[in-house]
Parts: C-alpha cells; sequence; structure tokens
C-alpha cells in the first residue's frame, strides 16, 4: 500500500498573497523622483457654471411658459393617467418643469396645465407653488 503523507500532493498548499491598494510599492520613485499620483496631472479647473436650480425671473420678464399633457402611466385596472407638465423658461435658457398631479382624464389634465400656466403669468413662482399644493390636495384617482 502506498505512503500518502510524503506525496506532495497532499500537503496544504499556500496561497501567496496579491498586493492590494494600499500595499502597492512606489517603484515610480526610483526613475526620477516622479511620482504616481494622477492629481497633478489633472487639467486647470474651469470657469464652473451656474449651479443648483434653473433662476426664474419676474413672469413679466420671461416668455410665456408651454405646458404639454402625457401620459405617466395605468391604474391596475389599466385606465390610463395623464399629467400636465409645464415649461418654463429660466435665465441661460435653461427649462424648469413643473408636474401637475397626475389625472384620470386627458381634459382635467389640460385644464391643470392652463390652471398652471395662467397662475405664474399672474402670480409668479410663489402663487405656482401654492396652487401646486392646492392641486395635490384635491386629486381624484
Amino acid at each position: 500500500m502506498p505512503i500518502w503523507h510524503d506525496s506532495p500532493s497532499r500537503s496544504p498548499r499556500r496561497r501567496s498573497r496579491s498586493r492590494g491598494r494600499n500595499d502597492r510599492r512606489s517603484d515610480s520613485r526610483g526613475r526620477g523622483g516622479r511620482s504616481n499620483d494622477r492629481r497633478s496631472r489633472s487639467p486647470e479647473k474651469k470657469e464652473p457654471g451656474p449651479r443648483g436650480g434653473v433662476v426664474i425671473g419676474n413672469p413679466g420678464e420671461t416668455e410665456p411658459p408651454t405646458y404639454d399633457v402625457e401620459q405617466v402611466g395605468k391604474k391596475h385596472n389599466g385606465d390610463p393617467t395623464w399629467q400636465a407638465v409645464l415649461n418654463i423658461k429660466g435665465q441661460g435658457g435653461r427649462i424648469r418643469s413643473l408636474r401637475a398631479p397626475p389625472r384620470s382624464n386627458e381634459d382635467d389634465a389640460r385644464d391643470d396645465g392652463e390652471e398652471m400656466k395662467d397662475c405664474f403669468m399672474k402670480h409668479g413662482m410663489q402663487g405656482l407653488r401654492e396652487l401646486q399644493q392646492k392641486q395635490r390636495r384635491s386629486r381624484i384617482s
């Protein structure tokens, strides 16, 4: 009968430990003293553009907003739902889109869009926010 304890195939093998991200050697330091730091090679930053939301001016100073009525989904019974989306052009040509609540009837959604457009032109953004809250509370799904 052969003896297995002397066989090299039965001895436990050790795995070589691969170097992780923190274990890397800085081989590049020996070549001219440069490091492998990528941040030092990044291009100069450009002047940043406007950050944050779209700046909406006074309604009298902007173009009149437009609205679209979109089909946004279906109810559990398969009936479609509709939603008005008001698009207001802000400074720099950026567009801000504000949504009315979903409605089960396309005509109701169209009425919401017309009401939002009129409200923005008369009362500005603050009036439009209040109208949106009112529409959400009176939503009939």
